[in-house]
């Protein structure tokens, strides 16, 4: 038991790391895309709300 557990658990662990890395990286892609789509529409209503 305690022997499967400690071969699933690394494997386990870089799953999240890996599915965190790409969370964080489509974040980052959708944030970046938002900021040029308000900069590009420099609208005065988005700026006072």
């Amino acid at each position: 038991m305690t022997q499967i557990m400690d071969d699933s658990t690394p494997s386990a662990y870089l799953w999240l790391g890996s599915t965190m890395h790409l969370t964080a990286l489509i974040l980052l892609t959708l944030i970046l895309g938002q900021v040029k789509s308000l900069q590009s529409l420099k609208e005065p209503s988005m700026l006072d709300s």
